[in-house]
């Protein structure tokens, strides 16, 4: 009769699960935190030009209070959809017939790379000016 010689693979496996399971974990850690921030990121570009939008249209004179109408409307109509952001305040500029709405906003974490900034700049057309290049184009 002959002998089998047989290999134990039992400390291989622990070896390359206690190498491979750590980087799986962190990669698929590292994936979730890339996808909240993007999500986030867009939910926040969507949201400043909506409220540059309203900027425009709420424009009353002074900025104080379009500032005031445009975080009144946020309040009534925008909810807080962000998952783990923290937002900065809205910030309303006003130069040669434009209204800029900008902010900030980063991933809870320590870390700075999870920052994004958002603007967007709108005209102002009161109804005459625009009536006016409506009958230019027609």
């Amino acid at each position: 009769m002959r002998k089998k010689r047989t290999v134990s693979v039992g400390g291989y496996f622990t070896v390359e699960a206690s190498l491979v399971l750590p980087v799986v974990i962190a990669s698929i850690v590292f994936i979730i935190y890339v996808l909240l921030y993007w999500y986030d990121r867009c939910l926040m570009d969507q949201d400043t030009a909506m409220l540059a939008m309203q900027a425009v249209i709420r424009e009353q004179g002074t900025l104080e209070e379009t500032g005031r109408e445009v975080r009144a409307w946020k309040e009534r109509n925008m909810t807080d959809k962000y998952v783990g952001w923290q937002m900065g305040e809205l910030v309303l500029t006003q130069g040669r017939g434009r209204i800029k709405a900008s902010r900030e906003g980063k991933l809870v974490t320590d870390h700075s790379l999870w920052q994004a900034r958002s603007s967007y700049e709108n005209r102002i057309l009161h109804p005459a000016a625009f009536l006016r290049l409506c009958r230019r184009w027609g």
